[in-house]
Formats: structure tokens, C-alpha cells, sequence
């Protein structure tokens, strides 16, 4: 008879199960079973590895970060002179290239001259009669002249001697009725003609020694002074003939040499030359307005073009715009009529959004840097930690924002 083998005994007041529910109550045992048995050391290694790793990132947010801030920028030239006439005339002769280096004072353009010359010629010749009539007048009257008119006055006297007793015998001889009526008349009237060339001649002789009048000497002074003035402006105007340029710098303005044979009008101020340095040149950075309190005078910049992406040029802030201003992305224009001066473009935008300009100054002894280039620059600020790069626009906006918000 064959034996079998016992099988698993039941706890006492538990009911044996099925062959298959034994298996599987075992299986269930076991699975229960293990986490009691695993060792309590890998619990610890897990719960030191959390907390290793939460330490690592909270340490990580108090490291000093080399915080930038910025935005996009245009190249402008340090020094810029546009050349324009200030008197008309034909344009002579162009004496530069677009592209040429030229040294301030270096002639740029000349401007036919020949009526400038004229005005000025003919203004000389004025103020010397005018000064000549001056000196008349301050030196007074010649002794010639005082001594003619000495003379008239003695002879006026002499005839008035003689005709004066002449007329007074006349009228006795004329009560006796030894001469006519036609006779004392004559010799009344001679006697009155010499009376009256008397009084001319002494009149004559005053004027003369007492000179000019303070009034005639003042007018004609005034006269110098307005043509010695004129005199000046004309040979300003024969100056300026010669255009010349104001700093050292390059000609940017496209084929100046068309220039020659235009004729400028007066009044009008045309624009000649434009000249640029730009051996140092200018980026003006345009900041977010939330970032530009961090930005300093003196801190470093990095500068990428658009024409240069792959090299970085260094340069310094010099100066930060003293108002906020729309951003150039944002900008548009419009036009408007005015009555007098016809229509005009001026500077519109929609957009709320503000920038501050930020000046900056790169070297660029080699001209790689044109005038007018864009890209995106970036200013070096204070050393901040992880967490408050990461958080400050929260924090920003919470302060200002929610702080509005609360009544």
C-alpha cells in the first residue's frame, strides 16, 4: 500500500484549504514576509541620498552667479560732423572719395567765390570814404578855412564902412533936395546889401570854428561800425567758400563727387559731406526697463553683431539715458500735415513696453564696426545668487503687482 506524504499541517483552528489555494496562500506568505526581512541599512542609505540630493540643489541656489542683463543695440560713431554751406554759389570742385580718410581742417569742397569776393571789394571801398568823412569831422576846421572865412567878414565890414556914411549923407543931401529920390534908395539898399553879406560872413566864420556838430560825428561813427560789421560778413562768406572738415574722420556720404556743378541755394543750409570717427564707436543698448536700475557706469559689455556672430567684442558703459523710451521694435511712424511746413513723419507705437538706452563704447581700431549694425549686447551687473535670478521676476512681480492690487 503506498505511503503518502503529509502535508502541511494548519494552524490550529484554521481550516485546511484546497491543494491549489495552499499554493497560493504560500506565495502571499512569502511576498508578506520579505519587506520584514530586508535589512534596515538600505531604508537609511535611501532616505541619506534624498536628503544628500535636496541639500545639493538648495546649496546650488546660493551659489554666486555672474548675473547679465541687456538687449539688442545699434552701432553709432563716436564723432560725427556733417559739413553743409552756409552761403550759395556753385559747387567748384570736390576734393574727396567716399571712404577717404580725411584730417580736420583738410579742404573738402570748394564754392565759387567771384560774387563774394565782389560784395566784399566794393563794402571796403565804403568803409574807407565812411572813415575818411569821420576823421574830417573829428579834426575840425582847417586853418584855411577859418581864415577865409576871417576874411569875408573884414571885407564885408570894409564895403559896410563905406556904404554905411555914404547911404547917411545921401538922406541930407536928399533933405536939401540935392539929389533924387532914385539916388538915396541906392544908396540905402547898397547899404543894407552890405549889412546883411556883415552878418553872413560873421555867421559863416562861427560855423566854421565851432567844427562839426556832436549829432553828424555820432551818425557818421554808427555808419563805420555798420560797414566794418558787413565787412566782417563778407569775408566770412569768402572764408567759408572753402569747406573743410571739422574733425578727423572718414567721408560715409555716398558719391560726393556728384556733388560738383550743384548749385546751393541761400538760406538752405545744404548738407555736403558727412564725416565719421569711428575708431571708437558707440552701441547703444536698449534695456528693459525692470533690469536698468542694476546697470552701472563703467561695467563691462559683451557685444555680438549680426555681421560677426561668431566673435564677442568687449566694451565699456559710459552713460545711461536719463528717460525711458519706446522700444525700436515696437516703433512705427506716422504722417501728419502741418499747414505751414507740409507733411512730416513722426515717431508713433502701440506698445507699452519701455527700454532704457544704455550707452557703450567699443574699440574699433581695425573698422570692422560699421555704423548703423544691430545685434544683442549684454551688460555685466552684480553677482547674484541661483535662486534670486531665478525667483527676482517673481518676487518683482509680487511686489509691485500684487502690492497694487491690495487695497
Amino acid at each position: 500500500m503506498a505511503m503518502t506524504a503529509p502535508g502541511p499541517r494548519s494552524a490550529p483552528g484554521v481550516r485546511p484549504a484546497a491543494a491549489g489555494g495552499t499554493a497560493r496562500s504560500a506565495d502571499l506568505g512569502q511576498r508578506a514576509a520579505a519587506p520584514a526581512g530586508r535589512p534596515w541599512w538600505r531604508k537609511a542609505l535611501r532616505y541619506a541620498l534624498w536628503l544628500g540630493f535636496i541639500g545639493i540643489i538648495v546649496g546650488a541656489m546660493f551659489i554666486p552667479y555672474p548675473y547679465q542683463i541687456g538687449g539688442r543695440f545699434q552701432f553709432l560713431p563716436v564723432k560725427r560732423a556733417e559739413i553743409r554751406s552756409e552761403v550759395e554759389g556753385l559747387v567748384e570742385a570736390v576734393m574727396v572719395r567716399e571712404g577717404e580718410w580725411v584730417n580736420a581742417g583738410q579742404p573738402i569742397a570748394r564754392i565759387a567765390g567771384r560774387t563774394h569776393e565782389k560784395n566784399l571789394k566794393a563794402t571796403v571801398a565804403r568803409l574807407e570814404e565812411a572813415r575818411a568823412q569821420l576823421a574830417l569831422l573829428e579834426a575840425g576846421p582847417k586853418t584855411e578855412e577859418v581864415d577865409r572865412a576871417i576874411a569875408d567878414v573884414r571885407t564885408a565890414q570894409t564895403s559896410l564902412a563905406w556904404s554905411g556914411p555914404r547911404a547917411k549923407r545921401y538922406a541930407e543931401l536928399h533933405r536939401q533936395k540935392l539929389v533924387s529920390d532914385q539916388d538915396v534908395e541906392n544908396a540905402l539898399r547898397q547899404r543894407d546889401l552890405d549889412q546883411a553879406k556883415l552878418s553872413e560872413a560873421q555867421a559863416n566864420l562861427d560855423l566854421v570854428r565851432s567844427g562839426a556838430r556832436p549829432e553828424q560825428v555820432d551818425a557818421m561813427r554808427a555808419e563805420v561800425r555798420s560797414l566794418e560789421a558787413l565787412v566782417d560778413n563778407y569775408k566770412v562768406d569768402v572764408e567759408r567758400t572753402d569747406l573743410t572738415s571739422p574733425i578727423d574722420g572718414q567721408i560715409v556720404t555716398p558719391r560726393v563727387q556728384e556733388l560738383a556743378g550743384t548749385y546751393l541755394k541761400p538760406g538752405q543750409r545744404d548738407l555736403i559731406v558727412q564725416v565719421e570717427d569711428s575708431r571708437t564707436i558707440q552701441a547703444v543698448v536698449e534695456v528693459p526697463e525692470e533690469d536698468a536700475g542694476a546697470v552701472r557706469v563703467g561695467a563691462t559689455v559683451k557685444v555680438v553683431p549680426w555681421a560677426y556672430f561668431n566673435r564677442t567684442f568687449l566694451g565699456k558703459v559710459i552713460s545711461i539715458a536719463p528717460v525711458a523710451s519706446t522700444n525700436t521694435d515696437d516703433a512705427g511712424s506716422a504722417t501728419v500735415y502741418d499747414q505751414d511746413q507740409g507733411p512730416a513723419q513722426v515717431a508713433v507705437s502701440s506698445s507699452t513696453y519701455k527700454v532704457v538706452r544704455v550707452i557703450t563704447e567699443l574699440p574699433n581700431p581695425d573698422g570692422l564696426l560699421k555704423t548703423d549694425m544691430t545685434g544683442y549686447a549684454k551688460i555685466g551687473t552684480e553677482t547674484r545668487s541661483v535662486w534670486d535670478v531665478l525667483f527676482r521676476p517673481i518676487i518683482r512681480w509680487c511686489m509691485v503687482q500684487v502690492w497694487y492690487w491690495i487695497p
